[in-house]
């Protein structure tokens, strides 16, 4: 901006533009850029005398109400605020950054995982109160390797350090600031803790479980028949979907003529801001968007036994008059949400496991991950099938389908050929 200005009083100096056409360029270019940085509602006066009013974020992330008596001069005072008078802070630019970060794709989720690791780690550190340009290299250094001494594997390092990390990238795109430090911080990342793998036994359902599931659910489906939400939880088992794209499938993603199913959008939340600062979650459903993964939106095949369940809730909602914009799995309130299906879950499952821990329906997506991989199949259609964005995320989500007794069984079946020539001469 100030280079533009240089610019513009250049073009004045020499005739090409008046002065009146530089002063309405500054004040344009300076508008564009406060609009850029700030986030918060601007107000008008509500009446004859008052000021024009907005908020901005002092260095301990607080809010400190600014005024003035024209717009004009507000907009001064912002830009003043946001380019003159300091760099903001870390926790002072956490907001704009969000809001990019939102533009990108990444969804309410993950921009929560964020806020979880502001909080935590961020905060209660000097840190968070520093002016991005006054972020040294020695200051990322003592902030991020004690915290990796202390026990961090490098998944969580690298969730929690992309936030100030990619912040700093961003202010350097924005002019805010002109050099970022982590291009020469030396975070001793190879001294993290090794990720640990959970146990099968919480991760997946066995074929115990899983039978045991269908008895549960047909019994269910039997107590409530117009509850089509056992139908639907019979899917994630066959089709490995994430429940969020299972709550938002529409009765026209069905083609019965080539027997396939469109996945291609899913349950969402948008967070809005509350006049007395707190969020609110909206639930929402979003054409699919997870991020700029190609595999998201996919078809899949269906059985004839699938087809049967589907036509099964399409009957049900055409005899009770359920209907929501045209989704699947409806009542008379409306579209079944996700926690619909997870409260089924649950219940199902404390029917005949009231004593262990429940297991979700993303353990029934890793379960069908699993059983497709035992199955043969190769892990690129495994992937293609889940819509993951990569190979190592499916790789992730693959684990033994069979239980401990099961697998020193085969083992003692496998090597007794060998054992048996113990002693023996060769």
């Amino acid at each position: 901006m100030q280079n533009y200005e240089t610019q513009i009083k250049e073009m004045l100096k020499s005739g090409i533009i008046t002065e009146q056409d530089a002063s309405e360029l500054i004040k344009k270019m300076k508008r564009t850029k406060v609009l850029e940085l700030h986030k918060a509602k601007i107000t008008e006066p509500k009446k004859q005398g008052s000021r024009w009013q907005t908020y901005i974020k002092r260095e301990d992330g607080s809010d400190r109400k600014i005024s003035a008596m024209s717009e004009e001069k507000l907009y001064d005072k912002l830009y003043d605020h946001y380019t003159i008078n300091q760099v903001p802070t870390m926790v002072g630019f956490y907001d704009t950054w969000v809001d990019y970060r939102k533009s990108k794709g990444k969804v309410d989720s993950t921009i929560d995982r964020y806020d979880d690791y502001l909080n935590k780690y961020y905060l209660p550190h000097p840190i968070s109160k520093k002016q991005l340009n006054k972020i040294t290299k020695e200051d990322l250094e003592k902030f991020y390797n004690p915290l990796i001494e202390e026990g961090m594997t490098y998944k969580l390092l690298c969730g929690m350090r992309v936030i100030l990390k990619n912040m700093m990238e961003y202010g350097c795109k924005q002019g805010i600031i002109s050099y970022s430090s982590f291009d020469d911080a030396e975070i001793n990342s190879e001294a993290c803790i090794p990720e640990e793998k959970k146990s099968a036994k919480t991760r997946i359902f066995y074929e115990d479980e899983i039978d045991a599931m269908f008895k549960a659910l047909n019994i269910e489906m039997e107590k409530y028949p117009d509850i089509t939400v056992m139908h639907g939880i019979k899917l994630l088992f066959t089709k490995g979907v994430r429940v969020a794209e299972i709550a938002a499938i529409k009765e026209s993603d069905i083609n019965f003529d080539i027997k396939e199913i469109y996945i291609n959008r899913m349950e969402s939340y948008e967070k809005i801001k509350l006049p007395n600062g707190k969020k609110e979650k909206i639930i929402t459903v979003v054409p699919h968007g997870k991020g700029k993964n190609k595999y998201a939106k996919r078809w899949l095949q269906l059985t004839d036994v699938e087809i049967e369940w589907i036509k099964e809730v399409i009957a049900i909602n055409r005899e009770n008059g359920f209907e929501d914009d045209g989704y699947l799995f409806v009542d008379d309130r409306g579209r079944y949400t996700v926690r619909a299906f997870t409260y089924r879950i649950t219940k199902m499952w404390k029917t005949f496991a009231p004593e262990v821990e429940v297991k979700s329906a993303h353990d029934i997506r890793r379960t069908v991950a699993s059983q497709m991989f035992y199955g043969g199949f190769d892990i690129g259609y495994i992937r293609e099938y889940l819509g993951h964005s990569s190979k190592k995320t499916t790789d992730e989500y693959i684990y033994n389908i069979k239980k401990d007794k099961e697998n020193r069984e085969m083992l003692k079946n496998c090597f007794s050929g060998i054992n048996g020539l113990r002693g023996t001469n060769s």
